[in-house]
């Protein structure tokens, strides 16, 4: 009888064992590979703290995070070819700058017709080598709603930067977009821009 017992829990610790390796493993594979944007993304982007989800399947991940007073909108295309991703980046690309470009204004005068944004509050834009992968960059100001094209010093609330980058071996696009209030140290956005910018795509 204690022989049977004996085998019973022998085999019943293995069974353990084995389960308990398996989890394990696939747990370090997740942390490893990181196949879900989120795991990626909590691990990169250390200190930021999510709060909504907007869109999460199969071949897109949307969100917003939270650090501090800095506010991060995050959007990840999954399983998208270059030429495609591309393809949006250089849409996002035409639309920041037609947000800056002249319109007609509402209340027309003898002087001009149009409104012109001053180019202290037009973004500045660079794109750079960084890490095997072309970054895209906008930095420059935003509204109360988290937007851009404000042209006016009452309607700015936000120091704001746009990154977008292709991960050609994950197949993935991302566009992260980071907001920080006015009011607070430059330096300290600036550093957050930073890893935005340099953000790895393993």
């Amino acid at each position: 009888m204690k022989k049977k017992l004996n085998k019973r829990g022998l085999l019943f610790g293995a069974l353990f064992c084995v389960a308990a390796l398996i989890i394990g493993g696939t747990i370090v594979y997740k942390r490893q590979t990181c196949v879900e944007p989120e795991c990626f993304l909590v691990r990169t982007l250390r200190g930021y703290k999510k709060v909504d989800v907007y869109q999460d399947t199969d071949r897109a991940f949307s969100a917003l995070l939270k650090k501090e007073q800095n506010q991060l909108r995050i959007e990840a295309w999954l399983d998208i070819e270059r030429l495609e991703a591309d393809a949006i980046i250089k849409n996002h690309t035409v639309r920041m700058y037609t947000l800056y470009e002249k319109a007609v204004s509402p209340y027309p005068g003898e002087i001009s017709n149009a409104i012109s944004c001053a180019q202290e509050y037009r973004p500045t834009y660079t794109a750079d080598q960084t890490g095997g992968r072309e970054t895209h960059l906008f930095t420059g100001f935003a509204n109360d709603r988290l937007s851009f094209g404000a042209c006016a010093e009452d309607l700015i609330t936000n120091r704001a930067a746009v990154a977008m980058f292709y991960c050609g071996q994950q197949k993935r696009l991302y566009k992260l977009e980071l907001f920080s209030p006015i009011g607070g140290p430059a330096g300290k956005f600036n550093e957050e821009a930073g890893k935005i910018r340099f953000m790895p795509c393993e």
